[in-house]
């Protein structure tokens, strides 16, 4: 059950982003929003796994790496939430 709830936990956020660029973007743009979005995806993709590997040898522990994933999902849930906040206030 650990590993399952590990193997999904990025997949849960995913929704969020597809859904905000039409809100405040339509046409092209708004197509533009969701190239750039998985345009990022797949750049983190190739690039997290060797970011990961280099930080493992060059520290010799995973935990940097696992501090550095968390503080990428904090910096998009903070920025969901100013975005939600804006969204509120307009």
């Amino acid at each position: 059950m650990l590993i399952e709830g590990i193997s999904s936990s990025g997949h849960e956020r995913e929704p969020t982003f597809w859904s905000v660029p039409p809100l405040f973007l339509g046409g092209t743009a708004a197509a533009g929003a969701f190239a750039l979005i998985n345009c990022v995806g797949n750049l983190s993709g190739f690039v997290g796994p060797g970011l990961m590997g280099w930080l493992l040898q060059t520290t010799g522990s995973y935990t940097v790496g696992m501090w550095m994933c968390a503080g990428v999902t904090l910096s998009a849930a903070l920025s969901m939430a100013a975005l939600a906040r804006y969204c509120r206030s307009r």
